[in-house]
């Protein structure tokens, strides 16, 4: 199933809650969860074959929905990825790849554009509280930030968190900036960058953790809590602040929109004190354990606020595993490939499906 088909489901299912209400006040519009992850291959979790990495939480999700085995994200990298995500559109479409490479980087001057109506957008107008915590990398200037495009909310890093990184004086943005050598100059740092990858600091990567919110005049309120972000806890964090976003929700008494997107797989790898070293697959899998950890608190926190027969939610990502970075990266198994190729690893993502009916 293609990205676009799935969006159209859900705005049909909405138009249709919509109508109803108009006939009866007693119709409750259903809740909806996007869990995205950045990098995550097509084989890292139980129900597509990985028996090292232990993953209960999205294993309940394929005994209570469905396993999509033939879902394709809409570009092998983040940025034209995610964009189609919540606009529907191919990225072509939008201009959503960057200046010199296909993704957007640390001060760039573009970002999702204004006239592109994002899915945030069409639920605001349906009453929806809605919001977002992880990556965004839909551009870093205050005037795209998600409250920007449809989200009362966003606590979360704005772009990958391996970027905002020096390297011997130079700065990682600079290299894919005209008019370096982009590959060359790649060339010449990747040791130097592979090295720090694999025993990452979270003070090497100068990412910021930013909270924003739409006023009710209109206005925003932008703050930047930490930088570095403490990438240690951040998969933690954002469950947390999730969480405390359904329950106020609930208690507005209002249907709501979640976009949950994870900061992880993507290298840099890092996991809480409670997660490290416990799987059976390195950081990698610890990664991967915590986010099963994360599914799993979202699933008791829908069932605690007794919504689960009218909450959908979809468990996607949006590209597949970064393969050069070997243990340190997902499999796509038995597909070709991965990330950054439009061979099926790259493209063909894990998607899980669950809701009422």
């Amino acid at each position: 199933m293609h990205l676009k088909k799935i969006i159209s489901i859900v705005l049909i299912v909405i138009s249709s809650f919509a109508q109803g209400e108009q006939k009866t006040n007693e119709t409750v519009q259903p809740n909806f969860i996007i869990i995205y992850t950045d990098d995550m291959g097509y084989a890292d979790a139980g129900p597509y074959g990985d028996p090292l990495i232990k993953t209960p939480s999205i294993d309940l999700l394929v005994e209570t929905g469905q396993a999509w085995t033939n879902f394709y994200a809409s570009a092998s990298v983040c940025t034209p990825s995610r964009g189609a995500l919540l606009t529907g559109k191919l990225p072509v479409r939008t201009g959503l790849y960057g200046d010199n490479m296909a993704v957007f980087f640390p001060g760039s001057k573009k970002g999702l554009p204004h006239s592109e109506k994002t899915i945030a957008e069409v639920f605001q107008d349906h009453r929806y509280a809605t919001g977002m915590f992880g990556k965004w990398h839909l551009g870093d200037a205050k005037a795209y930030y998600p409250t920007r495009h449809g989200f009362d909310e966003w606590l979360g890093i704005p772009y990958s968190n391996d970027m905002d990184w020096e390297v011997d004086g130079i700065n990682l943005s600079n290299i894919f900036t005209p008019p370096q050598d982009a590959a060359e100059k790649y060339r010449q740092v990747y040791p130097r960058v592979q090295k720090q990858i694999f025993n990452p600091d979270i003070n090497d990567w100068q990412v910021p953790l930013i909270y924003s919110q739409r006023q009710l005049d209109g206005s925003f309120n932008d703050i930047e809590l930490e930088r570095p972000a403490n990438q240690n806890l951040i998969t933690q964090r954002y469950t947390r602040e999730s969480i405390r976003f359904m329950h106020e929700s609930v208690k507005a008494k209002k249907p709501f929109f979640l976009y949950l997107s994870h900061s992880m797989p993507h290298v840099p790898l890092f996991s809480s004190p409670e997660f490290s070293g416990k799987s059976q697959k390195g950081i990698y899998g610890d990664v991967i354990e915590e986010i099963d950890w994360s599914v799993g608190q979202i699933l008791t926190a829908v069932k605690a606020l007794a919504i689960d027969k009218n909450t959908y939610l979809v468990f996607t990502s949006d590209n597949g595993p970064w393969l050069i970075f070997g243990d340190h990266a997902g499999s796509a198994k038995p597909l070709r490939n991965g990330k950054a190729t439009t061979f099926e690893g790259g493209m063909r993502v894990m998607t899980l499906f669950s809701g009422p009916g």
